[in-house]
Parts: structure tokens; sequence; C-alpha cells
């Protein structure tokens, strides 16, 4: 419920934050900062 309220800030990995935005769990549309963890095994 609470990633579905406007975000300043988001930490995920690509997976974990895939899995959200496919599902359609997560509102992005105001979001300011995207840190990708584990980036670097994309």
């Amino acid at each position: 419920k609470a990633l579905r309220q406007p975000l300043d800030l988001v930490i995920a990995t690509p997976g974990r934050l895939i899995d959200h935005l496919e599902a359609d769990r997560m509102a992005m549309f105001r979001l300011e900062t995207l840190i990708i963890d584990e980036a670097d095994r994309m």
C-alpha cells in the first residue's frame, strides 16, 4: 500500500523493482531519486 503513494526516493535491486512495476504495486510518477543496488550484475 505504501508503495502506491508518491515516492521521493527508491532503493531497490533491479529484479525487485521490475517485479513491483510489472505488478502495478509501485507509483513512480513523482520519483526524484532512484538508486539501483547490485546494478553491476545487470
